[in-house]
């Protein structure tokens, strides 16, 4: 069975605005060191997309953010952790031999997206 301590704690939004706060930095800088809109940067402090749902980040954004606030290696594989954790579990289902069906499973007890297409 995969190893749940994989999960990440914050979700990304909750990650970025700690980070900005150890640094203290505002969103604007972050816009900046990051070259994302300000709009963006709102939307991930607001952890909102503006239309009623959190928001949810893509690779470039993760991608973005990890470089314009310098992290290291293992802060910016958190930071994308934090945006997908079925990547954090992802190696656990490996090391498992996990097949599809007890991966989906587990990913269905966390609240995450199921991998295949299992209704076909």
């Amino acid at each position: 069975m995969a190893n749940r301590n994989t999960i990440p704690r914050m979700n990304f939004s909750e990650w970025v605005n700690a980070k900005m706060k150890a640094l203290g930095i505002t969103p604007a800088e972050l816009a900046r060191l990051s070259l994302l809109s300000k709009t963006t940067t709102s939307r991930i402090c607001r952890n909102s997309n503006d239309k009623g749902s959190t928001y949810q980040a893509t690779l470039p954004v993760v991608e973005a953010i990890s470089v314009g606030l310098a992290l290291t290696r293992g802060e910016a594989q958190d930071l994308l952790y934090s945006a997908f954790p079925e990547m954090g579990m992802w190696g656990d289902f490996l090391d498992n031999q996990l097949d599809i069906d007890d991966v989906n499973i587990i990913l269905y007890d966390s609240g995450l997206t199921l991998w295949g297409n299992p209704e076909e």
